[in-house]
């Protein structure tokens, strides 16, 4: 397995448009920041991934591809794909709110809504 250089400080710009504002989630695959599009001034989530050998890239870009052609108001859209000094990274919509955890937490076992 090929792990890239730790990427993510505040403040740092990724591929000379996203700069990344505060690190919102972290997985085995890589750590999701909210970030901000230096052009646009819009806040989105950008994931950055650790791993960067050829099959882990590959099936990055699947997710990447299948995520982008979804739409549903229950899916998070995806504005881009990449490469950044050998990262790759997935820019997608940004959600405000609590997470699973504390939802379960606060209202105990949740039920299917018909």
């Amino acid at each position: 397995m090929n792990e890239h250089p730790q990427r993510g400080e505040v403040g740092e710009v990724i591929a000379g448009r996203y700069r990344l504002l505060r690190p919102i989630g972290e997985g085995g695959m890589g750590v999701v920041w909210a970030a901000e599009h230096v052009e646009l001034g819009v806040t989105l989530a950008i994931k950055l991934m650790r791993r960067t050998d050829g099959v882990w890239i590959s099936r990055f870009r699947r997710e990447a591809r299948a995520a982008a052609q979804l739409r549903s108001r229950h899916i998070i859209q995806v504005y881009d794909y990449g490469v950044d000094d050998g990262v790759p990274y997935l820019v997608m919509e940004l959600l405000e709110g609590e997470t699973l955890e504390a939802r379960i937490r606060r209202e105990g076992a949740l039920t299917p809504a018909l």
